[in-house]
């Protein structure tokens, strides 16, 4: 099996990169990651809740390029996988 890690900032060329990706390895036998990274971990106050609007854009941002690709590529599999419930920051 095939696993391929895209890291992605949802721009038109991350976009492109993916699909290329699908293009080039195929949809079967192949796990495709889609990675996005935001925001900082921050113990100041002010700081929090700055954390939490980019959590929020991060996803918001996430779900519009999930649609994107599922537009062109309907058959593709994809888990979207929050990483703070993988790794907490509390």
């Amino acid at each position: 099996m095939n696993k391929i890690l895209v890291p992605v900032d949802f721009s038109d060329t991350s976009l492109n990169a993916l699909l290329y990706a699908i293009k080039l390895f195929g949809k079967s036998n192949t796990e495709f990651t889609v990675l996005n990274t935001y925001g900082t971990a921050s113990t100041a106050f002010h700081m929090k809740s700055m954390d939490g609007v980019l959590e929020d854009d991060a996803k918001r941002g996430m779900e519009a390029f999930i649609k994107k690709v599922k537009k062109e590529e309907p058959d593709i599999d994809m888990e979207i996988i929050d990483l703070r419930t993988l790794i907490p920051w509390d």
